[in-house]
């Protein structure tokens, strides 16, 4: 039994009850990305990962020390459970997969998220709150590939095929781009658009029109059909894209129609 005063023993639960339900999907994460384990032997493992990395803090207690900020807390944690998973397998890690991704724009923004180690407990707090925000599958789908995941990996783990699984992680790229303005360019002169897009937009209210405008032509498109009751087949064939990318887009009509001015003004 590791001796610890009262007070130590009060924040360790405190800790505990704050991180641990973030540090075992990351040990899962890391099993899957780092070491290659199937989704059920890591899901068995990460719970043993993350109750020998408590231990260990129960027995350092740097992490216990007063004054430490949530953000000092969630990297020290993390890199807990990374020391961890290495020791386990006493082997240097493997090289990680191509993050997976087919979008040059999107590979663009994904960059800005990615970190040594890229985890969620890693990104800076306005990337992590811009994640957070994000559906359950999307988010999920973008944290395994910034973790170097490649695409049927990802759809294993969420319970989709690979194909499904890239237009998850296309959503989440571009649900990041739709609501936070610092994510793209300036918005495009309405007068450089077609005529039938300065129509649709002039029924649209001044929130989804400036989101619109912000975003590259063929997403743009997409959203603005898709707005007009147009299905995905159609959308598809009217602009000659390919469907599993309308797909994608259509992912993100409810995050745009739930936008206020207030989401925008935060987030810029």
């Amino acid at each position: 039994m590791i001796p610890l005063a009262p007070e130590e023993s009060e924040r360790l639960g405190e800790l505990f009850a704050q991180f641990n339900h973030l540090m075992v999907p990351y040990a899962r994460r890391k099993l899957m990305t780092w070491r290659g384990l199937s989704i059920a032997r890591a899901g068995a493992l990460a719970e043993d990962i993350a109750q020998e990395a408590w231990v260990r803090v129960a027995r350092t207690k740097d992490v216990l020390q007063p004054g430490l900020t949530r953000d000092q807390l969630h990297a020290m944690l993390f890199r807990t459970v990374q020391q961890r998973i290495t020791e386990y397998f006493a082997v240097p890690m493997a090289a990680e997969e191509p993050m997976a991704g087919e979008d040059a724009a999107d590979c663009q923004t994904l960059c800005l998220f990615m970190t040594d180690q890229c985890a969620m407990a890693e990104l800076p707090t306005h990337l992590r709150r811009m994640v957070a925000k994000l559906p359950d599958k999307e988010r999920e789908a973008l944290m395994l590939a910034l973790d170097g995941t490649s695409a049927e990996p990802i759809g294993e783990h969420v319970g989709c095929n690979k194909k499904t699984a890239l237009r998850l992680l296309k959503a989440a790229v571009l649900m990041l781009k739709v609501s936070n303005p610092v994510l793209t360019g300036g918005p495009v002169d309405p007068m450089s658009l077609p005529l039938w897009q300065r129509e649709a937009l002039g029924g649209m209210d001044l929130v989804r029109r400036t989101v619109l405008l912000r975003l590259d032509d063929e997403v743009r498109s997409v959203l603005l059909l898709l707005e007009q009751g147009v299905t995905c087949v159609d959308a598809s064939k009217r602009l000659s894209v390919p469907i599993d990318r309308v797909k994608a887009v259509s992912r993100c009509l409810p995050h745009l129609r739930s936008l206020t001015a207030d989401d925008l003004a935060v987030a810029a």
